[in-house]
């Protein structure tokens, strides 16, 4: 049987980047404005961001060291949702356990050079991702633990940010996810730590 897990709600991709000045400079000189944010987020978003960094390190002449890039939906809000099928049939549950782990500024800019700052970019939408298992012959929630990320520190968030951007069941990642589009991301406006 095959279990589908959903959450639905305020898709983020979320990206932090050691920069500096020259390099910020570098960038909107030779891509533009636009484009050079548009970059930035194509780094954040992608799992592998080697290449967009070699693409900038090939343009500005400047190396952008990308420390968190992750994708996922946000725990709460107006437009979150959970749900469990088996087999396409609703399943209940009351309790999900969760493994959240801090993201602090202390942890991402541990490793910044001299006259570095952290950059943040970040995009959001109403979307979300189904996370799938082949082959479990029942839904007991025990075994369903959510993986998140508590970002409210370097999202400058006062509330509690956490993203969910993972599902283990019976101890295990899901066979295959899929992403759920309800909108195209916009792009927020990015902003930076000065330490």
């Amino acid at each position: 049987m095959k279990l589908e897990i959903s959450l639905l709600g305020d898709y983020y991709v979320v990206g932090l980047m050691h920069l500096d000045r020259t390099t910020i400079k570098n960038g909107m000189r030779v891509y533009g404005s636009r484009d050079w944010a548009d970059a930035l987020m194509r780094m954040s978003g992608s799992g592998d961001s080697s290449r967009v960094a070699a693409e900038i390190k090939e343009r500005t002449g400047r190396t952008v060291r990308r420390v968190y890039g992750n994708s996922g939906v946000v725990l709460g809000g107006d437009h979150f949702s959970f749900e469990v099928f088996m087999d396409g049939v609703p399943q209940n549950f009351d309790k999900v356990h969760e493994n959240s782990t801090r993201i602090s500024l202390g942890k991402v800019t541990r490793n910044m050079r001299a006259k570095e700052i952290l950059g943040v970019c970040r995009a959001t939408g109403i979307g979300g991702i189904t996370f799938c298992w082949d082959g479990v012959d029942s839904f007991d929630q025990s075994q369903l633990v959510m993986e998140s990320h508590e970002l409210s520190h370097v999202l400058n968030e006062p509330n509690t940010f956490k993203l969910i951007f993972n599902l283990f069941y019976a101890g295990r990642a899901a066979d295959y996810q899929r992403r759920e589009e309800r909108d195209a991301l916009m792009p927020l406006k990015h902003f930076f730590h000065i330490l």
